[in-house]
């Protein structure tokens, strides 16, 4: 947990989820929003701590994948 080691961001690398995706369609897309959902249930449980969320992707569709899923979520 970030903030047990002070921690104000997490870097998530997007770059094994094309290799590793099993029967995913969209392995970028769906591992941003597996990510993003931890991220919004941390900043729930504790809204005064600052974190970033840094997700790095290899190339420009897989960044494009997992932006439009973060950017779906409710």
């Amino acid at each position: 947990m970030p903030k047990n080691y002070n921690l104000h961001s997490i870097s998530f690398p997007l770059i094994s989820s094309g290799i590793f995706r099993g029967n995913l369609s969209n392995p970028a897309g769906e591992s941003a929003k597996q990510c993003g959902y931890a991220y919004k249930k941390f900043i729930q449980e504790f809204p005064n701590y600052e974190v970033d969320l840094i997700l790095s992707a290899f190339g420009s569709a897989e960044f494009q994948n997992a932006k439009d899923e973060l950017e779906s979520l409710p």
